[in-house]
């Protein structure tokens, strides 16, 4: 399924029970405060699918981001900045994977089982 902006463009899809994002981190990440963002249209929408979690895939640095829908919904803050209501979910409270399986921190990398 198609996930879409107010304005109709296509930003993510429902894959199974997953909103899956895919963008360029340098481009798409909002820096202040630091954390994603979808239009909240888009959360609530996935959410009365049957999303459970949210995924995102950053095509320049190969990082993925993960939430569970509830999370995002528990801990997201709304931010307006001319392109319609959103809502965005601090970096923090991502769990963040390399391709190669490690998992990042803000201090250190770590391995993952």
């Amino acid at each position: 399924m198609k996930l879409r902006t107010y304005d109709g463009v296509v930003v993510a899809d429902l894959v199974g029970t997953t909103v899956v994002k895919r963008v360029k981190e340098k481009i798409h990440m909002l820096r202040t405060p630091p954390s994603w963002s979808f239009d909240k249209k888009i959360i609530d929408e996935a959410y009365a699918n049957g999303a459970t979690d949210i995924r995102i895939e950053t095509t320049d640095t190969d990082k993925v981001y993960k939430s569970s829908i509830k999370n995002f919904i528990d801990k997201a803050i709304t931010v307006d900045r001319g392109f319609g209501r959103q809502v965005a979910l601090l970096i923090e409270n991502w769990t963040t994977t390399t391709p190669e399986g490690q998992q990042m921190s803000l201090f250190k990398l770590e391995e993952t089982a």
